[in-house]
């Protein structure tokens, strides 16, 4: 796994402007270092989107676990329920 070409990706996408996105992405790159790392222990293989989406969804489900578990249970508006 290239963590280089990882957080080249998600540098595209920040806007350093706002320090929450900052936080936002540092925060989802920790979680990218240790999924990266555990990935590659235990032969996982996953492409970087997949590992972005694992960070992202991990750092929702930390630190907006009421509005992750609507989501989860496709209560969102613009979500069917049948989206579980």
């Amino acid at each position: 796994m290239k963590s280089k070409n990882i957080e080249k990706l998600f540098e595209e996408h920040i806007d350093k402007t706002k320090s929450k996105s900052v936080k936002i992405f540092t925060d989802c790159k920790y979680l990218l270092d240790d999924m990266s790392y555990n990935s590659a222990r235990v032969d996982v293989k996953r492409t970087n989107m997949d590992l972005i989406s694992l960070a992202i969804i991990e750092y929702a489900k930390n630190h907006y676990p009421s509005s992750f578990n609507d989501w989860k249970n496709g209560s969102l508006p613009g979500q069917s329920s049948n989206n579980q």
